[in-house]
This record gives C-alpha cells, sequence and structure tokens, in this order.
C-alpha cells in the first residue's frame, strides 16, 4: 500500500481528514469497493482519481460508470478521470493528505485477471461481472432450430438466453407482411433492451436467439425500399458477440402461424449469411448443417472451447 499519513493533513466536519484515493480499476473488484466503504467511516471526504491511458483495454468511461454505479448516493465522495501521465503523486502529498493506491488492495492483478477475466469472477462486483460475460449469437433464416438451440445451451451452462422478440410482435401482429416500419423499429429497440437485461442476469455466458442484424434482413425481404433508418438502427444497436453459430437450413422446414417463406429458405439463407459476415467481420462463424442433435453437440464443443481458452 502506498499511503501517506502526515500531521498536517487537511480536516473537515468532526476533525475527520479527508483522503485521496486512486488507480486504474483494471478491474473493478469487491476488496476495492470494500476499502472505498471502510473509508467513508474514517475521513470526511474522499477524492477518487481514475488513472486511465488511451490504450487501456477499458475505457475509462465504462470504468467511471463501475465506480459511480457502486457508489451511488454517497455524497461524501468525488470521482474524477485524470491521464496517468498527469498524475503526479509529489502534488498531493505536499498538501498533507493521505493518499492511497487502490489497486494495490485488488485480489488480482491486472495482467492475470485479463488473461482470463471469468476464471476472477468471484472477485468482482456483481454489478460489473455482464461486462465481462461471453455473447454467443445464434442464427439462421426460418426453422433452422434456434430458439431449441439456445433454451438448450442456456439449461446446460445454468444461464441466460435472449428470445427472438421479432417472433412477439410478429404473433401480435397477425402476418409479418401486414407490419409497418414501426414494429421492425419496436423489434429493434426491445431485443437491445431484453439482452441488456438478461446479460445483467446472465451467468458467464448468454445466448442470442436471432439479433439485430436478423430483424434488417427481414424488414429488406418484406419492403420493397430500403429503410436507411432502420438500417442505421440495425447497425448501431450490434452487440459484440465472441462467437456466432449460423444454421445452415438443412433440417426441414416446419410451418406454423409466422412462417411463410419455406420455398425461399435457401436464397434467404445465402442472403442472410452474407449480412452476418458482413456487420460481424472480427467475431468467428461457426457454420452448422447437421441435424438437431448433431447440432447441439457440436455447439456445445464450441462453446466449451470459447469458455476455456
Amino acid at each position: 500500500m502506498e499511503e501517506a499519513i502526515t500531521k498536517n493533513s487537511r480536516k473537515s466536519g468532526g476533525g475527520k481528514p479527508n483522503i485521496i484515493l486512486y488507480g486504474t480499476f483494471l478491474p473493478l473488484t469487491k476488496q476495492i469497493l470494500a476499502k472505498i466503504i471502510g473509508y467513508l467511516s474514517q475521513y470526511c471526504q474522499i477524492q477518487i482519481f481514475l488513472l486511465y491511458k488511451n490504450d487501456d483495454k477499458i475505457d475509462k468511461k465504462i470504468r467511471y460508470q463501475w465506480l459511480t454505479n457502486n457508489l451511488n448516493g454517497l455524497t461524501e465522495i468525488k470521482i474524477t478521470t485524470l491521464k496517468l501521465a498527469d498524475w503526479k503523486l509529489s502534488k498531493y502529498q505536499s498538501s498533507g493528505n493521505i493518499i492511497v493506491n487502490l489497486d494495490k488492495f485488488s485480489e488480482i492483478d491486472s495482467q492475470t485477471f485479463f488473461q482470463n477475466p471469468l476464471k476472477c469472477y468471484n472477485y468482482l462486483p456483481n454489478s460489473i461481472r455482464s461486462y465481462f460475460h461471453k455473447k454467443v449469437l445464434l442464427i439462421g433464416t426460418e426453422s433452422t432450430g434456434k430458439t431449441t438451440l439456445a433454451i438448450k445451451l442456456a439449461r446446460f451452462y445454468n444461464t441466460e438466453y435472449v428470445p427472438e422478440i421479432g417472433r412477439y410482435i410478429s404473433e401480435r401482429v397477425g402476418d409479418t407482411m401486414e407490419m409497418t416500419a414501426d414494429n421492425y423499429v419496436e423489434i429493434l429497440l426491445k431485443h437491445s433492451l431484453e439482452f441488456k437485461t438478461r446479460n445483467e442476469a446472465a451467468n458467464k455466458i448468454i445466448f442470442a436467439d436471432t439479433d439485430c442484424i436478423d430483424t434488417l434482413f427481414w424488414y429488406e425481404v418484406t419492403f420493397p425500399k430500403i429503410n436507411q433508418t432502420i438500417k442505421n438502427i440495425s447497425l448501431a444497436l450490434r452487440e459484440t458477440y465472441d462467437t456466432i453459430i449460423y444454421l445452415h437450413p438443412t433440417n426441414q422446414w416446419i410451418a406454423d402461424n409466422i412462417r411463410q417463406f419455406g420455398k425461399n429458405r435457401h436464397w434467404h439463407n445465402q442472403k442472410l449469411l452474407q449480412m452476418i459476415k458482413k456487420a460481424y467481420p472480427n467475431s468467428p462463424i461457426y457454420e452448422l448443417s447437421g441435424s438437431y442433435n448433431e447440432n447441439y453437440q457440436k455447439a456445445l464443443s464450441i462453446v466449451k472451447k470459447l469458455l476455456t481458452p
């Protein structure tokens, strides 16, 4: 611990001195939070400096929100971001402040953490764990087994999956061909919100049954003209997926109350796959073409590899 306590420490309110805390919070851990809370009973005012570099693995704005979300309502604490190059320890020591490097209290060092964040999962506060969850997209055209696979994988890994919001809204409308542009905007926004909500409740990994690019695909299939607003929203709401599992239409097409494109599924398949590859150039894409059970077994193998790097 890098701590300087002097007889000249500034005091205010009840004779308690002030304290300056600093750190990079890469990552913010439960032990660091416990230390901050512990200082509240000892010091009148707490100033926290979040030190950052432009090439940090996690943006300073994310870390700033980690701190504010966990310390919300504690008016004695002030949080400031500061470039690491501008941090001068001697400047604050000369003013007689008590100074503590919070990173020294972390249960794990930054290098070890980033080698495998999920291995250090239990050291993280619940509120920030979702940032490190692995995200898996399951996608394909109609009747390829996406929903069943998403449910089975989520149950196997005791976690959450994001349902196909577009199906719920299509069923509400009654006919896919009668959906309006507003319906597609609703799908996009509700899916994004549902993803974030379920990711917060997930356990290390989350599975998404389709996504915004799939919504854009169906809009382009059913409308003759491209709607630039819907396209922009779709691209803006893309998640960063660690893995994409693409299901080809090799199993029998099963009709239901909203599926209408059985005859077009192979053409749809080519178009959707092309859109996915273009939208997610940095995400590994695994293409599965087996039976339902074969696809499930292959998906289990893919996810196991993802979780055990």
